[in-house]
């Protein structure tokens, strides 16, 4: 698809200019988000979740913006996850955990655990905790789709396969029509099972 070797050139082209840490695939979110905090890089795709695990001398200079558009267009889609309660298939007291499930659905509950971290509920009576959520919120209600993350969306094997193809243009960018030849063809497959 076009579209998907372009996007993938724009990863090849900010590799080519060293916008990349060396080995940043090594490092675990919490590792780079030091680096980010330490002032040894500029910017960071990370949810606001961030925050959480930023010193007290830094998260007040953390701020966030909509990844750019590269063709001027004006709708964009946004990842934005979702923290989901669910029951399960073999639960031994299913009425008990339905009960427990529509309090978790009412605002005093959803207050409680969104309003001390400062995130959005998905009930819409909870009022949204503070400018920096609400500027999110705006973020994602102006948006023409959504998704989670591509790692959660897509097949499991798919998701490895994409995310190692990422990587590898980072690491190797020279190399982009090799690296999308050889994931379309893992697409192929995965996909025609």
């Amino acid at each position: 698809d076009p579209a998907v070797k372009k996007t993938f050139g724009y990863i090849a082209e900010m590799a080519k200019r060293g916008y990349f840490m060396p080995n940043a695939a090594s490092y675990s979110w919490q590792e780079a988000a030091n680096v980010l905090f330490r002032g040894e890089a500029g910017m960071y795709l990370m949810g606001q979740f961030i925050k959480d695990v930023a010193p007290a001398d830094v998260k007040d200079k953390i701020d966030f913006f909509r990844f750019p558009s590269f063709e001027g267009r004006t709708d964009y889609a946004v990842d934005t996850p979702t923290d989901g309660f669910m029951i399960p298939k073999n639960a031994k007291n299913k009425e008990a955990a339905k009960k427990f499930m529509a309090y978790l659905a009412t605002a005093e509950a959803q207050e409680m655990f969104c309003k001390p971290l400062g995130r959005l509920a998905a009930n819409k009576k909870v009022p949204v905790p503070n400018a920096y959520a609400q500027r999110g919120l705006d973020m994602v209600l102006g948006a023409k789709t959504a998704m989670q993350f591509y790692d959660r969306d897509a097949p499991e094997e798919m998701a490895a396969k994409g995310m190692n193809a990422i990587v590898d243009i980072i690491a190797n960018p020279a190399q982009l029509d090799s690296i999308l030849t050889a994931l379309d063809k893992e697409r192929v497959r995965i996909y025609n099972k």
